[in-house]
């Protein structure tokens, strides 16, 4: 989130306007990327779906392609901090 959110303000200050930044898989062992950035007009209501052969229809499962794909983007957790009792999502520094 930090290397796209850089890249997009990056983009901004150099007068990009009318893109979106994208993250380029390079890589699934290890899991590496690259930033890159689409028009806008490109992508609007396009949706990527799952493959139809990364589903195993005999067992209603999903094959390991699916989930070399998806592993990195939902491995890993993360606990909520607490003030109060209060979930704390955000610090801000000065």
């Amino acid at each position: 989130a930090h290397a796209i959110g850089f890249a997009a303000v990056k983009a901004a200050n150099q007068g990009d306007s009318g893109v979106a930044m994208t993250f380029v898989r390079t890589s699934n062992q290890p899991y590496q990327y690259e930033i890159g950035k689409i028009e806008i007009a490109q992508m609007a209501n396009y949706e990527k779906k799952v493959p139809l052969e990364w589903i195993d229809e005999e067992n209603a499962d999903m094959r390991e392609e699916f989930f070399a794909y998806a592993m990195p983007l939902i491995q890993g957790e993360m606990s909520p901090m607490y003030t109060d009792g209060m979930p704390r999502h955000l610090i801000l520094k000065k």
